[in-house]
């Protein structure tokens, strides 16, 4: 079993269409990550002998990354865009080569900064709306 580098896994977006989608990265990254979340439907009762029971609630997740900034970067773009006209962005989270999420996402957080001394970087956290796919 093969570790994975943690440049191989990075944010793509879609500047294609759903059916045919062309997956472009969000260029300079540096970090990335997926949260998956579940909630728990509490049904514990007094027939439960003392121990807590749950029911699976609803799932959440949360894409975040970090860039350099770029003069120029189509899918840095595309977020840019979403962020300021409230659409969601088709989103795959790539873990290898033939092992990725997708989803529907809006940009929860865009934070740009450029201190004096340092390259100026991106970081964004997406939200999912709707289900997550798998491959």
């Amino acid at each position: 079993m093969a570790k994975l580098r943690g440049k191989d896994i990075y944010v793509e977006v879609n500047t294609g269409t759903y059916e045919t989608p062309v997956w472009t990265k969000i260029g300079g990254a540096t970090d990335a990550s997926i949260d998956m979340s579940g909630e728990g439907i509490d049904v514990t009762d007094k027939d439960s002998n003392g121990w807590a029971e749950s029911l699976i609630g609803v799932k959440s997740v949360e894409i975040s990354s970090e860039h350099f900034m770029l003069d120029s970067d189509a899918g840095y773009q595309e977020l840019e865009e979403a962020y300021f006209n409230d659409t969601l962005l088709d989103l795959r989270f790539k873990v290898s080569v033939s092992k990725f999420f997708r989803g529907m996402f809006r940009v929860s957080k865009l934070s740009v900064k450029g201190p004096l001394k340092e390259a100026g970087t991106v970081s964004v956290s997406f939200s999912l709306s709707g289900p997550l796919s798998t491959s």
